[in-house]
């Protein structure tokens, strides 16, 4: 949600133009090759202590990174910014879905997975 939110953030609040917004192609581009590599990374340290270091990382650079972007915005802050979010995050959307699935013992973790999810949806969905 984070990521996709930047676009937004860039035009409405930094008012950027629509076009420089997309300039954060170039942080997902770097989610999308980090994440395979932190996943494999969780497969040797552990997901766990990834997950939260990646998240607690994450909440500590979040705040002072948009009060700078918003002190300073330009399209090469903007890619900065959406660079080292992408960083913080790899560490969680690499390695999140097998700590997820581990969490089921091998016999039931297709039924598992999919009864908290589709439960989860049920009730976020319907009271929107």
């Amino acid at each position: 949600m984070l990521i996709a939110y930047l676009p937004t953030f860039a035009t409405k609040q930094l008012k950027l133009r629509f076009g420089e917004s997309f300039a954060l192609v170039v942080g997902n581009l770097l989610l999308t090759v980090l994440s395979p590599v932190a996943g494999a990374w969780s497969d040797r340290i552990g997901r766990k202590g990834l997950v939260l270091w990646s998240l607690l990382i994450t909440l500590v650079v979040i705040y002072p990174l948009f009060v700078w972007l918003a002190a300073e915005p330009s399209v090469g802050w903007l890619i900065v910014v959406q660079a080292v979010l992408s960083i913080a995050l790899s560490g969680y959307y690499g390695s999140f879905g097998a700590l997820i699935a581990e969490l089921f013992p091998a016999h039931v973790r297709s039924t598992g997975l999919s009864l908290a999810y589709n439960i989860t949806v049920v009730i976020v969905g319907s009271s929107s």
